[in-house]
């Protein structure tokens, strides 16, 4: 049995995996349970593998977490305004997908044309680690509040928390906008196929016909 990971989804999980498992361990620093120091970490090859492997598994577990704190700002809202676009923009092509009709599009994309269906990948990529990017930030504001609460007042502490807040902020719609340019390719190309789910399939079967017969002819010349 072979497992295969995509580069693009490896890259969405392990960098802000490595900001989960930052501020995990200044929240042990700061209630003073055992955590990492600098002193503790090694250039060791076999130190940087583990820790690359343990950001991408804390990565991917916690994308269950940073995907609901995305749907708090824009659930659904991205796959509407795609299609509403389409509607909008171009109302001459009768453009007829549904919100439910995307992933059945992405699939009818891959399956016919693998490599395009790659390159949009890297939007969704993207936008997967923004939004655990934002996550995370929102995380590691949580854990300067508690070092307030705890350790006393600090400006720096309260001024970087306010700065995660932030960047928490344009990161969560940095991931919406990334987000957008997924489902736009996805549609996009699906109109290359039909202008609905059922007219892409039925073009598709329609296609496969003619093939199958092209081929007997050239069997029997």
């Amino acid at each position: 049995m072979s497992i295969t990971i995509g580069f693009y989804d490896f890259f969405s999980y392990t960098v802000p995996g490595l900001l989960y498992l930052y501020t995990i361990n200044k929240f042990l620093e700061i209630i003073n349970f055992p955590y990492v120091s600098l002193e503790d970490i090694s250039l060791d090859i076999w130190f940087a593998i583990i820790g690359v492997v343990l950001s991408y598994i804390v990565g991917a577990l916690l994308d269950t977490f940073a995907y609901r704190w995305y749907l708090l700002f824009h659930k659904n809202k991205v796959e509407q305004r795609v299609i509403d676009n389409f509607k909008k923009y171009y109302p001459d092509l009768k453009v007829d997908f549904a919100i439910h009709d995307r992933r059945l599009a992405f699939s009818f994309i891959r399956h016919n044309n693998l490599e395009l269906a790659e390159n949009i990948d890297k939007f969704k990529a993207l936008s997967i680690m923004l939004q655990n990017i934002s996550f995370g930030l929102l995380l590691f504001s949580v854990v300067q509040i508690i070092k307030l609460i705890l350790g006393g007042y600090s400006d720096f502490v309260l001024v970087s928390m306010l700065i995660t807040l932030i960047f928490s902020y344009v990161a969560i719609h940095r991931s919406a906008l990334f987000n957008f340019w997924y489902w736009s390719g996805n549609f996009e190309q699906a109109l290359h196929y039909g202008k609905s789910v059922s007219e892409m399939f039925s073009q598709y079967e329609q296609n496969e016909r003619e093939n199958k017969n092209k081929s007997r002819h050239i069997k029997k010349k």
